[in-house]
């Protein structure tokens, strides 16, 4: 009867460890525009009457269902995301670190040298949304000796919000 208790307690232990630690893991799926929310597709066509090569996406994480748009709309690549309802969440833009303000790369630069040996910003996104301005970035950061792809979220004066690790999954339009 202790074993088995002390066999509970290791596990229920061990599923608060990993319930702990962030995680992202969010599975990306191309789709018609005949599966896009309406609402959502109206808004687009109202915003941005010149896009090109507008993509459909349907993304499913542990956060719940999503729909993105990507495109290209007056040579900036944007990115559009909404709920299931078609309501707009915020909107994306590539951005390369050497357009943030000094101030904003200093601490950006200090935040990832506090948590990192060494890294990366593999990709920089401004991201607009109803809570203001934030900075959505991919880094390739390496802890102890061992590399590791990571979302950081930063305020628009590029204070630490939050990070996740990245776990890719990898989901194939071809076979379905």
């Amino acid at each position: 009867m202790k074993s088995a208790t002390l066999i509970l307690l290791i596990i229920i232990f061990f599923s608060a460890l990993l319930r702990l630690s962030a995680q992202k893991v969010e599975i990306e799926k191309r789709i018609p525009l005949s599966e896009f929310p309406p609402l959502a597709a109206g808004f687009l066509l109202d915003s941005f009457p010149d896009y090109r090569q507008m993509r459909y996406y349907k993304e499913t994480s542990s956060a719940g269902i999503s729909y993105e748009a990507k495109f290209d709309h007056s040579g900036t690549n944007y990115s559009v995301e909404f709920d299931p309802d078609g309501q707009w969440q915020d909107t994306e833009t590539l951005t390369e670190f050497s357009e943030l303000g000094t101030d904003v790369q200093n601490n950006i630069a200090t935040s990832l040298s506090q948590k990192f040996d060494s890294s990366k910003i593999k990709k920089l996104q401004k991201q607009r949304s109803s809570s203001g301005i934030r900075y959505e970035a991919v880094i390739k950061g390496r802890k102890n000796g061992k590399p590791e792809f990571y979302e950081f979220l930063f305020d628009a004066e590029g204070h630490y919000l939050s990070d996740e690790i990245i776990h890719f999954e990898t989901l194939s339009n071809e076979y379905q």
